[in-house]
């Protein structure tokens, strides 16, 4: 844990006796999650902003600032990134004990991750015009963030060069892992889908990084070309 993460778990348990620290995270999360969306996307505006009405409306009198606090906390730790990568938003998750104690979750230790990545690419790989990257069972996108911080260390401009799909039946795992790619300027389709029937059962989301260079990332990932027939010059 680092500073930022042990001061947002402080204020967390402000509301331990309350609506409990994994509510009130998750939360926190997702709020910021919909105000990254609601400022480039405007698909399914009038839905969106009647969420984050009603999050707010969870937190009133003393509660209201602390939960922008965390809000707040959330936000400067994940600008951390790309120059300090990691798993923040799932080692809070996992620390006050959501994963293993609701859903029986255990997400991949950043140390693990990191060896994964730097086994997974090839030279090949690495000069193709677009790599694209297919994450079925996100989690918070600790496995994501690691990949991102090998293809940096190899010299690849990620922001314009990869495309990243990611998916989890979790709601909560989705918010996550779209909140860390978003911070880290990844270019990512995020949504809450089920692996194995392929149905999506909530949200899809588009990180800026995407949204910015949609001619490039949605034909690709529409299946309407391959990424080697990408002219990226």
């Amino acid at each position: 844990m680092n500073e930022h993460q042990k001061q947002i778990i402080r204020k967390l348990r402000h509301f331990e006796y309350k609506k409990g620290a994994l509510t009130v995270f998750c939360d926190a999360v997702e709020y910021l999650t919909i105000n990254t969306v609601l400022a480039f996307d405007i698909a399914n505006i009038a839905r969106r902003r009647e969420r984050l009405d009603a999050i707010l409306k969870e937190y009133d009198g003393a509660d209201a600032p602390v939960f922008h606090e965390v809000c707040s906390g959330i936000a400067q730790m994940l600008n951390g990134m790309p120059d300090n990568f990691g798993d923040y938003l799932g080692e809070i998750y996992m620390e006050i004990d959501a994963g293993k104690r609701h859903s029986g979750q255990f997400f991949t230790p950043m140390s693990v991750s990191r060896l994964i990545a730097k086994i997974s690419f090839a030279k090949p790989d690495l000069e193709k015009p677009v790599i694209t990257i297919g994450e079925p069972a996100c989690g918070a996108g600790g496995m994501l963030m690691a990949v991102l911080e090998e293809l940096l260390a190899q010299g690849v401009n990620y922001t314009e060069k990869v495309l990243i799909v990611a998916n989890d039946i979790d709601r909560r795992c989705v918010n996550m892992c779209y909140l860390q790619l978003a911070f880290a300027g990844a270019a990512a389709v995020v949504m809450q889908q089920d692996t194995i029937t392929q149905n999506v059962v909530g949200e899809t989301f588009i990180t800026p990084a995407f949204a910015l260079q949609f001619g490039k990332f949605y034909p690709i990932y529409k299946g309407l070309c391959k990424p080697e027939e990408v002219n990226d010059k």
